[in-house]
């Protein structure tokens, strides 16, 4: 009987064993098939060229982590203002977002100098700097505000939408121009010896309607898609903007992520070169010039003396824009001029 009674508990303690085995097991097997669901923040709407490179991202992320990470993207500021999101993705919040240089520079000021006005020569030159060289700083500078760089993006060129042709640094002086408010676009068109006027995106029909504006500092992808090109007709390519948007990750959601699925998730934004998504949203400017010419408005391009003209004024500005936000912006300013030497031919 106390044989029998010794053989129980044992077999009792095996089975208990075995139960604890199977369950860490099972614990294990679930960590390691368990989803991250990143929240993704944008103010991209859909229907756009930027819903189709998200959701090609997002795809990629799916694939590359075999279904680990899971973004979820959230379209149209449906989780806020960019300039507010952002602060979010700082915080944890919000996993990630794609965003303007002008919600970014509330965060990271120095990143003013990556859209310095007429900076670079032609696109090639831009696509050297800022894949060649850039990418270093940018993260460096990221990454002391918490976040984590993961790709560049495109917002497209900005240019001058008004009632009439401006295509000279005298024909702007004294217009109200309506402006996304940051640094770069308040110093440029003071510079000119314009009004820039503070226009959140959703008052800049209204504000142009009723003379509040002269002319609206904006890119294609908004300006004919809003109807905005029917109230202000005539496009003067100067262009006063060519700055990257950038997907930024929260530092917080990146380190829960395991080595892995860090490494799935580089893997993903390295499927598309960023020259493709640029080429993409430059094509995509292409079809609304033409959509806006059929509509019967009107397209102003600057010669090269007309454009040698603004440039002539805008080096003091890049000094000023490099040297006026702190030592960070200043090393990122001799960064970018070290750069664009590299790459001019």
């Amino acid at each position: 009987m106390r044989e029998s009674g010794r053989m129980t508990m044992k077999l009792i303690a095996m089975a208990r064993l075995s139960a604890s085995v199977a369950t860490f097991a099972i614990a294990g097997s679930a960590m390691a098939n368990a989803e991250t669901i990143w929240k993704v923040a944008t103010a991209a709407p859909e229907n756009s060229p930027w819903q189709m490179q998200i959701d090609r991202l997002v795809a990629d992320v799916i694939k590359h982590s075999d279904g680990r990470v899971k973004p979820e993207v959230f379209y149209s500021s449906q989780l806020g203002a960019e300039n507010d999101v952002i602060g979010q993705v700082v915080r944890g919040r919000v996993d990630m977002g794609l965003f303007t240089l002008s919600a970014l520079m509330l965060q990271v000021p120095e990143l003013a100098v990556l859209d310095m006005p007429l900076f670079f020569e032609d696109r090639d030159q831009r696509n050297c700097v800022l894949d060649d060289h850039m990418v270093a700083p940018v993260t460096a500078a990221l990454a002391d505000k918490g976040m984590v760089f993961g790709t560049w993006f495109e917002s497209g060129s900005g240019y001058i939408m008004g009632h009439e042709e401006l295509p000279t640094p005298a024909s702007l002086k004294g217009r109200k121009i309506g402006i996304t408010m940051n640094v770069k676009n308040e110093k440029l068109f003071s510079q000119l010896g314009s009004a820039p006027i503070a226009t959140p995106v959703p008052e800049a029909a209204s504000n142009a309607s009723t003379g509040l504006i002269d002319a609206y500092a904006t890119v294609y992808p908004f300006y004919v898609p809003s109807g905005l090109n029917e109230i202000l007709p005539v496009v003067t390519e100067f262009r006063y903007s060519d700055g990257p948007a950038i997907l930024a990750i929260s530092r917080k959601s990146w380190d829960r992520l395991n080595e892995a699925d860090q490494k799935a998730v580089r893997a993903a934004f390295a499927e598309v070169p960023a020259r493709q998504i640029r080429d993409e949203v430059a094509a995509f400017e292409d079809q609304l010039r033409e959509k806006h010419l059929q509509g019967g408005g009107k397209i102003r391009k600057l010669d090269d003396a007309e454009t040698a003209a603004f440039r002539d004024g805008l080096p003091g500005l890049w000094e000023d824009l490099g040297t006026g936000q702190g030592a960070g912006a200043e090393q990122m300013y001799r960064a970018m001029l070290a750069a664009r030497s590299a790459c001019t031919s």
